[in-house]
């Protein structure tokens, strides 16, 4: 007993560890995305995507190249005085991998946490979706959309976004008979088993400020 109140009475008195000093850096942020450590895990994650997930290339035994891309800025990366990850932050990296003379672009989410990184993997392609919004439209449209397939084609548990296209560029028009902002279309290819199944889905602001949608061409509303 005299041991543990010793413990707790030092506990109280020794001060908390202060968390590290870190501030935004682009010289270093920038540094880090170009690094061989980071291209590596972009590879690691296209190779898997390419040979696991949508058994594209399969035979391929080609050395690949990492091509990085575009990168979007979600929540500004800090970084400490010694560091060369991020401490903290998040972004959006737009890669493409060439295997054997075929190039597909995939996408990941970067985040940072108390100086550890991970690195999620997003739908390939063009798409503009933030990654919360991303998950809504897997889970409402395209995973409904692929049960409703099963008449047709079979069960089956294996549905992956294969690509996804730009089909209508972001901007103000009429959507419905009504004007609207910052509207955009997009195609996906979805692989389900052995068959493939195309959606698209309009997009458009709502009054609130956040993104409506449909899966359905914007024309067709």
């Amino acid at each position: 007993m005299r041991t543990l109140m010793a413990t707790l009475l030092l506990a109280a008195v020794l001060p908390a560890q202060a968390e590290p000093v870190a501030t935004p850096d682009r010289q270093k942020f920038r540094a880090y995305l170009t690094s061989a450590a980071y291209v590596d895990e972009l590879a690691r994650i296209g190779i898997y995507w390419d040979r696991t997930v949508l058994e594209r290339q399969t035979g391929c035994d080609s050395q690949y190249e990492v091509e990085p891309m575009t990168f979007a800025v979600l929540d500004p990366p800090l970084f400490t005085a010694d560091s060369i990850r991020p401490w903290r932050g998040i972004w959006r990296q737009k890669f493409g991998l060439t295997r054997c003379g075929e190039q597909a672009v995939y996408n990941v989410l970067g985040i940072a946490q108390d100086g550890k990184v991970q690195i999620q993997p997003q739908v390939p392609g063009e798409s503009q979706v933030a990654p919360m919004l991303l998950s809504e439209l897997i889970r409402d449209a395209v995973a409904v959309r692929s049960a409703r397939l099963s008449d047709s084609l079979g069960e089956c548990r294996r549905t992956a976004v294969a690509d996804t296209q730009i089909t209508l560029a972001l901007g103000d028009r009429e959507v419905g008979g009504e004007a609207a902002k910052n509207v955009w279309q997009e195609t996906w290819t979805v692989k389900r088993c052995d068959s493939t199944f195309e959606m698209n889905f309009c997009f458009k602001q709502s009054p609130q400020g956040g993104i409506d949608w449909a899966p359905v061409a914007c024309d067709a509303l």
